[in-house]
């Protein structure tokens, strides 16, 4: 009787533990990514399907989704400079072992689904080029000229045809 209680109950803990992966408790699913350049830089940088996931000035640190890349990065100094890019490859996560040791088939389909499976480039390096009709100009220094929001336009009690 004992004998069996314990085997149920190292059996339900190798379950337990093999429900989730060791990539994902070790690692999580997002993994943080220095952007390094030789003058500040605006960047936009784009997963594998297109989709833009991050934007700002660089030099900077981004936490970007494993299991998403490679991500596409480009950078200006300014709106009218040459654009630069580099690209934030992947490779496999060394925890993953950790599954086969621990948590077997389950643990690698976590893993592997939540993208933990995966470890990104920690930094990527992309030199700019300065804008030849402003050469001293670059991100921080040179004023960016965004298009004006519409703002409703209120007549009477509507805006935009609408009752309030």
């Amino acid at each position: 009787m004992k004998l069996k209680f314990v085997a149920s109950l190292c059996v339900a803990t190798a379950i337990v533990s093999s429900l989730s992966g060791c990539c994902t408790i070790v690692d999580g699913k997002r993994q943080a990514v220095e952007i390094k350049t030789n003058a500040p830089a605006m960047f936009t940088i784009k997963n594998a399907d297109g989709i833009k996931v991050a934007e700002g000035t660089a030099p900077a640190t981004v936490k970007l989704e494993r299991g998403d890349a490679p991500y596409h990065v480009t950078l200006q100094r300014t709106d009218s400079s040459p654009v630069s890019t580099g690209t934030i490859e992947d490779n496999s996560n060394g925890w993953m072992w950790g599954n086969i040791l621990f948590g077997g088939l389950i643990g690698i389909g976590v893993d592997h689904f939540t993208g933990a499976s995966r470890n990104l480039d920690e930094e990527i390096t992309v030199n700019t080029l300065a804008d030849p009709n402003n050469p001293n100009g670059n991100a921080l220094n040179t004023q960016h000229v965004m298009a004006p929001v519409a703002a409703p336009v209120t007549i009477n009690t509507t805006i935009n045809n609408k009752q309030s």
